[in-house]
């Protein structure tokens, strides 16, 4: 109980924004994370610039869009996780091309393996 309480909090939800057509771009994330890998595509999607888009996460999320689409992964991940799905297939799911990189990009992220996060 002391380590959880000297712990850093980690953050694992998904912010939504108010603005409506940035709302649409981050449902269509939440529902297919692995097919907007890109801001450019996401933005092309609907026709707006990408600066527009990213100006758009700055000014809604106080983020980026790489920021918020890592957020929405580890999400994800955590699901998959409560499923007891293996670390191999979760980084499959969401796109990753290795096991050992989605282990890199939670590491990097949350400061811990999955395997110790999402035990």
């Amino acid at each position: 109980l002391d380590e959880l309480r000297r712990a850093a909090p980690v953050r694992l939800g998904v912010d939504l924004p108010d603005d409506k057509r940035l709302r649409a771009l981050c449902e269509a994330v939440l529902a297919e994370p692995t097919r907007w890998t890109t801001l450019d595509a996401l933005a092309g999607h609907v026709g707006a610039s990408p600066r527009t888009v990213a100006r758009l996460f700055r000014s809604e999320l106080g983020t980026s869009f790489a920021q918020w689409r890592q957020q929405v992964l580890l999400a994800r991940a955590l699901t998959l996780a409560a499923r007891r799905m293996p670390m191999a297939g979760i980084a499959a799911e969401l796109g990753y091309a290795s096991p050992s990189a989605f282990t890199a990009m939670v590491k990097r992220t949350l400061g811990a393996p999955p395997t110790q996060l999402f035990a």
